[in-house]
């Protein structure tokens, strides 16, 4: 008995997770300051009654999507442990595709509108993005010390993916300079790889996971639009 309602709990969970995954396309772009519970249950594809069966309100639904992205932001950790399994250029690879996909589904918009209306809930975003942050520019330090990385300043790095990121994901930047998408994000890869990596270490550089990474990355934006 324990363990079919340990199993139905953790099947409760991971609907819980599918159901606020269908939201975040609307809330990049819509954000969260006119979204009413029939919104976000047309958004979620299933009726009011359902959506209270796994959500009693609008806060939860709003603190369970923030779990989200802490989730996501946190989750490369494992990725730039100090461990040998995973080389500094495979583990620089990871991070740009994370920046990325950040950059993706975290707009402007919505980080405004949780700062005004829910402002414990964007403190845990920044709070998750600093510890991230913190946990890039170690693993930068760390490769230049191992002579992988150039000595640049790691908060330069993270601060032009803040900045630049989202301007090569807008549609007016890419017409306004012919360019495609996957051209831009493949790029500013070779752009950043030649920023941090030093001259020696480039040409073993094994770039063809980067056009797979890209293509994943454009999934997830069309997803979003």
């Amino acid at each position: 008995m324990t363990n079919t309602r340990g199993r139905s709990r953790k099947n409760e969970q991971e609907m819980k997770k599918e159901l606020i995954i269908r939201l975040l396309p609307f809330l990049k772009k819509q954000g969260i300051s006119s979204l009413k519970m029939e919104d976000i249950a047309k958004y979620m594809d299933i009726s009011k009654a359902t959506m209270y069966k796994y959500f009693s309100s609008r806060n939860e639904i709003l603190e369970s999507t923030v779990e989200i992205y802490v989730e996501y932001i946190l989750q490369n950790f494992n990725e730039l442990s100090d461990n040998q399994s995973t080389s500094f250029v495979r583990r620089f690879q990871k991070v740009f595709e994370n920046s990325v996909v950040l950059a993706i589904f975290l707009s402007d918009l919505l980080l405004q509108d949780l700062k005004s209306m829910y402002p414990h809930l964007y403190q845990r975003i920044v709070e998750a993005q600093k510890v991230r942050n913190d946990h890039i520019k170690t693993f930068y330090e760390a490769g230049h010390r191992e002579g992988v990385f150039l000595s640049v300043n790691p908060s330069l790095l993270i601060a032009q993916d803040e900045l630049l990121l989202p301007s090569l994901l807008s549609p007016v930047f890419l017409v306004q300079n012919h360019m495609t998408l996957e051209q831009a994000l493949f790029d500013y890869y070779q752009m950043k790889k030649h920023q941090l990596l030093k001259p020696e270490v480039i040409p073993d550089v094994d770039d063809s996971v980067i056009p797979i990474q890209v293509g994943q990355c454009i999934q997830k934006i069309t997803w979003t639009e």
